[in-house]
């Protein structure tokens, strides 16, 4: 007979016991997600103010200073990326160390006599 499978949210509940030892971390990375997000559609905006009234009018004066603000704007959203990826593959890295840590000391802790009982291929596919 097969087990049912667990909902989505059940297997997270789970897993938020082995974040929340670096839940500063997660909390940050929540937060640079939302920075990034938020910076996203100021480029393209930006891109269509130039197109549409400046270029188009042939009004050539304010395109330095749209170029520097979109180096700029470029600059931080790159910074605000490598950090946001830098936290959380190593948060990451961490509740996986920390997930295989505890299956380990949970298979150790088995008596000698399941493995004996056990085959190989049911340990492997839980």
């Amino acid at each position: 007979m097969s087990t049912p499978s667990k909902s989505g949210i059940t297997i997270l509940k789970g897993l938020y016991r082995f974040v929340q030892p670096y839940q500063s971390r997660f909390i940050v990375s929540l937060m640079l997600a939302f920075v990034m997000a938020g910076l996203s559609p100021i480029r393209p905006y930006l891109l269509k103010v130039i197109t549409d009234d400046y270029l188009l009018l042939n009004k050539y004066s304010y395109l330095t200073a749209f170029a520097i603000w979109l180096l700029v704007l470029l600059v931080i959203e790159s910074l605000v990326k490598f950090l946001f990826i830098f936290l959380i593959n190593q948060l990451g890295q961490q509740v996986i160390r920390d997930l295989r840590i505890a299956v380990f000391n949970k298979i150790v802790g088995f008596r000698l006599s399941f493995f004996n009982e056990t085959p190989v291929g049911t340990s492997v596919s839980r």
